[in-house]
């Protein structure tokens, strides 16, 4: 079996598809981490109870957690 071109393409196009969606998994945990941090300063609650609201919030909206937890301007 000879080696294509092609395949390397494809699996370059893979790896780059991958790391993108690393890079936006890290952002958005960040993002989170960022919101639960809020929570905790804005009402005083223990960090477990600042996810337990992001999470609580996400479920009644429907939206996943890292859409809750970004800022208001870039919704």
């Amino acid at each position: 079996m000879t080696h294509r071109p092609e395949d390397g393409d494809h699996q370059v196009f893979e790896l780059e598809a991958e790391v993108r969606q690393l890079k936006e998994d890290l952002s958005a945990d960040a993002t989170v981490s960022q919101a639960i941090g809020m929570t905790v300063a804005l009402r005083r609650v223990t960090p477990d109870q600042g996810q337990t609201v992001l999470h609580d919030v996400a479920q009644h909206t429907h939206f996943k957690p890292a859409r809750v937890a970004e800022p208001a301007a870039s919704i």
